[in-house]
Parts: C-alpha cells; structure tokens; sequence
C-alpha cells in the first residue's frame, strides 16, 4: 500500500512539476508576446544568426515545442524560407538544454522548500497589479516556484537505490550497460517525451532517477537522446494539416535529431567518457552528476549543430526531393493548432490569410474595373468571376472565424488581445467589402442584361471612383501584406475623404441628369452602384482604424 502511495504522490509530482514548466512558458510567451516573432523574422537570413535566435527564442521560453510550432507556422505563412527556419530550430535544440541546467542547478544544490516559498511570497501580490506586464512576470515566477515545487515532491517519493535495493532490480539490471541497455534508453526516452508533449518534465524525471542512483550516467544520457527524439513530435504533429514546406521544416527537425542520436550512438561510450573529462568532478558524486548530464545534453546538441550548419543548403534540397512541390500551387492552410504553444502561431497564419482575403478583395475589385469598359460578354464573365471570387471568400472567412475563435479561448498577453480584436474587425470588415463588390458586379451585370442605359460618360465616372477605392485597397494591402513598415492613419482619412467628396460629386450630377430627363432606372441604378462602392471606401477606413488600435 505504501509503494502505491508512493507511486500516486509521484504522479502527483510530476503533474505541478509539467503544469509549472506550463505556467512559466506561458507566462515568458505573454511578456514577450510578438516580439519573439520579430526576433525569428528578423535574424534568421543566415543559417548561423538562425541558431542564434533559436537559442536565443527557446532559452527565453522555456519551451522549443513553443519555438518549433511557431517555425512551421511561419513557413506554412510564407514568413520564413526553409533555409532561414532549418538554422532556426537548430538553435531550438540548444536552447532547450538551458532547462536541464537550471534544474540541475536550483533543483539538486539548494533546499527546494527554502526556494520555493519566497518566490511564491514575491509573486502573489504582483498578480493584483494593475499592470498587464507585472503581471504576465507574476504568471512566469509563479509556474518558476510550481516547478520546482515539482521536482522536490518527485525526489522527496523517489527513494534512493540504496535503501530500497530489491524495488531497484529492474534498473540495476541495467547498469550493465550494454548497447542493449543504451537502445532501450533511447527508445524509453523517446517513448516518455512524446506521450508527455514535453522534453523538459521527461529530462526533469531522468536527472531525478539519475540523482537518487537508480539508473547510470550512461544509461541517463541515452534517455537523453531519446527525449531529444521525441519532442519532435510536436512539431510533426502540428504540420499535418499545413501544406509542404511547413511539414518539411517538421521533417527536418525529426531527422535532424534522429541523425544525431545515430551517429552519438556509434561514438556513445568515447563521448560519454569525454563529458567525465569535460566537467569537473566525478560521476559518482550526485551532488555533480546532475551538472555532467546537462553538460552531455548541451554538448551533444551544440556538436550536432555544429557538424549540420554547413549543409543547410543540401539538406533544404534533400527535404525538397523528400517532399517535392505538388503540380498545382498550394494555398495558405489555415487551421487552428491544438497545442497550448500554438497561440503565436495562430495569430502568424490568421495575419497572413487576412493579408491574403485583402489581395482577394483588391483582385475582385480590379475584375470590375476591368469590365466597365467593355461589352456585355465582359460584364457576364465578370459577374461569373465575382461570384467564384465570393465563394472562395467565404470559405476563406469562415476559416478566419474558427481560428480566432480558437485564439479567444486561450490565456494571452494585452499586446496578442489588441491583435486579435484588431483582426476579428479587420476579418468582418474584409467580408463586407467582398459583399459589397458582389452586389456592385450583379447590378452591373443586371444592367447588361436589361439594357438599362447610364448617362453619358457614367462608365467613365464609375471608372475613376473605383481608381480611387482601389488606391486605399492597395494600401490597406500593401500593409497587412508586410510591404509597409509602418501604416500612416492620416494617409487613409485623406483617401476616405476623397472617395466621399467623388460620391457627393457623382450623386449631384446623377441628380441634375434625372431632372434633364435622363432614364430614370439608369440613374437610379448607377447611383445605387456608387452606393455600394463607397461602402468599401467606409469599410476599408474601418480596417485602417482596427490597424491603428492594434499598434496603439
């Protein structure tokens, strides 16, 4: 009874232990919100700044499943190209050793009792702070203490070897170390890290098992290399439903780490003896057998980085033959990823498939521009194109509205919240502009098709007016495409007003033609469609108003 105990207040352990190292990610995500974005976008041009800002993103996040997701969702979006993300999650790896480090450190060398308590004193009345940001620290030291409330719980019901020798056979048996032995490590490793989504909790366990004696140094170091295996699930994972080049990214984390593990495996015993040499003090000391674990999972890593970074062009080409481009172009996949990690990630794929809804509504717009000038022909293939174009709009929205609804369910910081109202608005906008256009290609078509007759020179009139609208699209699309890096809000009040005072003009000559005795469902008609075309002039003023409370 008392073994079950044990083994429930163990399980119970390693629960706070992950839910911390859960919180404390969170937490760091929120304060850095996106601009550990920015940070991969931007120092990723070559494959060496690339494993920088890995190590840099990974070791601030506690998390490289955070990092990893956040890759493929940018190479899903077309942010990053595969050479740029390979160096990135080269440096993920790396970054994700410093939890080993601070484990060790924190974890084995100090009272966990004495540590955790004040750290719980410090947070708690930071939660109360007014301050988003204050916070957002609160959150992170809170899941800091939770941690290593954790770990203290798991060594307290993890006896040592020595006092429980018969309990211990199974683990004693292997300690002979055999190459057999070492497999099953591996194979343990891997197996742990992917059901528990979370290489930092499984290496936690392998440094505690380590540290009470029930498994050797070589055999924890072999469990290491498995955990190194299996976080790549995560990222495999979530690429399912993307398109090709995110789920090559995903394959070359995968095999990456496995190359890694075979070639560790046939220099295992000589690089294992290596680390001994390396880090001060003997492996028999368990007081310093912890800090040789970590020395061997980041020296590993950083050699295997090291041996890969030259061929970062052959192996994005090796990846392509892998996975070759499919014969029609694919779109930008927008599903919303499950993964507690992902919500950066989310935000990534719904910024750009609203980028891309506004190049739809520029597109649709330029369709009709381009019909007004011709015969009846042009105006049905237009209208036919307009509704093909709407549909496909919908679908797109409608996918758009998923996403975000996924996004509202999860904890985030004030900077992601602004973001994510701003696109909501920017979204509903974006489908009523669509809605729009499709009732201006169908008045315009109805009037091909009744032979109702604008006055003269209307074509010419509706031609200028959607030249001017479809100067504010192109900006709006110029922006939230990337090709701007900053949005001028009183840039887009002087094109709305411009739309508006052409709308005044065109109204009043409508008017003066009907009292001359124009037809009368000719004007009424044509003024009709300048109505519906100034609504995409107010709706896109809309989408520069939800961009300027974002950045506000």
């Amino acid at each position: 009874m008392a073994a079950v105990w044990k083994i429930i207040n163990f399980i119970g352990g390693l629960s706070v232990f992950f839910y911390g190292m859960r919180l404390m990610s969170l937490g760091l995500r929120k304060r850095a919100g996106g601009r550990l974005r920015k940070v991969l976008k931007s120092f990723s041009d070559t494959p060496l700044k690339g494993v920088f800002s890995g190590t840099f993103v990974t070791s601030v996040v506690q998390s490289s499943s955070a990092t990893t997701v956040l890759v493929v969702s940018l190479v899903n979006a077309g942010l990053l190209a595969l050479e740029e993300a390979i160096g990135i999650v080269f440096g993920a790896n790396i970054g994700t050793t410093f939890t080993a480090w601070i484990v060790s450190f924190f974890g084995f060398k100090f009272s966990l009792s004495s540590l955790v308590l004040p750290v719980f004193a410090l947070a708690l009345p930071l939660m109360f702070n007014r301050s988003e940001k204050v916070r957002e620290v609160a959150e992170a030291l809170f899941g800091f203490s939770l941690v290593f409330l954790g770990l203290s719980i798991i060594k307290d019901q993890v006896p040592d070897v020595q006092v429980t020798e018969q309990s211990a056979t199974f683990f004693r048996f292997f300690h002979h170390e055999s190459f057999l032995s070492v497999l099953a490590f591996v194979l343990l490793g891997t197996l742990a890290t992917m059901i528990l989504q979370s290489s930092s909790t499984t290496v936690a366990i392998t440094l505690t098992l380590l540290y009470k004696g029930w498994i050797s140094f070589p055999l924890a170091c072999a469990a290491v290399l498995g955990e190194n295996i299996g976080t790549t699930v995560t990222a495999l994972l979530a690429s399912i439903p993307m398109n090709r080049q995110a789920k090559r990214i995903a394959y070359a984390h995968t095999l990456f780490n496995v190359t890694g593990v075979l070639w560790m495996l046939a220099v295992f015993p000589w690089f294992v003896k290596l680390v001994d040499i390396v880090v001060p003090g003997p492996v028999s000391d368990a007081g310093l057998v912890t800090y040789h674990l970590s020395a061997f999972h980041t020296m590993f890593n950083i050699i295997n980085t090291f041996l890969f970074i030259w061929f970062v062009k052959p192996y994005a080409a090796l990846l392509r033959r892998i996975l070759p481009e499919e014969a029609a172009k694919e779109e930008l996949v927008l599903v919303a990823s499950p993964f507690p990690e992902s919500l950066e990630s989310n935000l990534v794929l719904i910024e750009k498939a609203l980028s891309r809804m506004a190049e739809r509504v520029f597109d649709m717009a330029l369709v009709i521009l381009h019909s007004l000038g011709g015969d009846d022909a042009d105006l049905d293939r237009m209208a036919e194109q307009a509704r093909e174009m709407e549909l496909r709009f919908d679908e797109m929205e409608e996918a758009i509205h998923v996403t975000l609804t996924r996004c509202a369910t999860e904890s985030m910081a004030e900077e992601q919240a602004k973001r994510l109202m701003a696109y909501q608005l920017i979204s509903r906008a974006l489908e009523s502009m669509s809605d729009s256009l499709y009732r201006v290609a169908r008045l315009l078509k109805q009037r091909g098709d009744l032979d109702i007759p604008f006055h003269k020179r209307g074509m010419e009139e509706l031609q200028d007016y959607l030249q001017i609208i479809l100067d504010f699209l192109r900006y709006n699309v110029s922006y939230l495409s990337g090709e701007l890096a900053a949005y001028d809000v009183e840039h887009a009040y002087r094109l709305e007003q411009r739309i508006d005072g052409m709308r005044d003009s065109l109204r009043k000559r409508a008017r003066k033609k009907l009292t001359k005795g124009a037809d009368v469902r000719g004007e009424l008609l044509f003024m009709d469609v300048v109505r519906h075309l100034e609504h995409v002039g107010d709706y896109s003023l809309d989408v520069s108003q939800a961009i300027k409370e974002m950045a506000g």
